[in-house]
């Protein structure tokens, strides 16, 4: 099949925070991150000009985002706009979570 007309997204995987795996793919105008949270996983609050689109596949997850709280599960997606504050952490006696994540325009630097 000719790369042009299609890709195969292939992840490899490295540490992006203590119980925090991903794998990254940059390609056309994303960048998709295939994220596996341990349970009691921490991603800290932060901001990024890339529009986020997240699909859990798999366990629970709590956003924070700005002041607000948002719990989704395996099957649910969040849309996180342009430049909003948000954080995920994982409950401690919950299940390790997967999830897909979509950024648009895609990231110049590490997500």
């Amino acid at each position: 099949m000719n790369p042009k007309n299609a890709q195969k997204i292939v992840f490899e995987d490295e540490e992006a925070k203590p119980g925090v795996q991903r794998g990254v793919w940059h390609g056309g105008p994303f960048t998709v991150v295939q994220y596996k949270y341990v349970p009691g996983a921490v991603f800290p609050s932060h901001s990024h000009e890339s529009s986020q689109l997240t699909i859990v596949l798999k366990g629970t997850i709590e956003f924070s985002v700005g002041k607000d709280k948002l719990t989704v599960q395996a099957g649910e997606t969040i849309y996180l706009p342009s430049n909003q504050p948000h954080g995920a952490k994982v409950p401690k006696e919950g299940e390790p979570v997967d999830s897909i994540n979509i950024f648009y325009p895609k990231r110049e630097e590490h997500p």
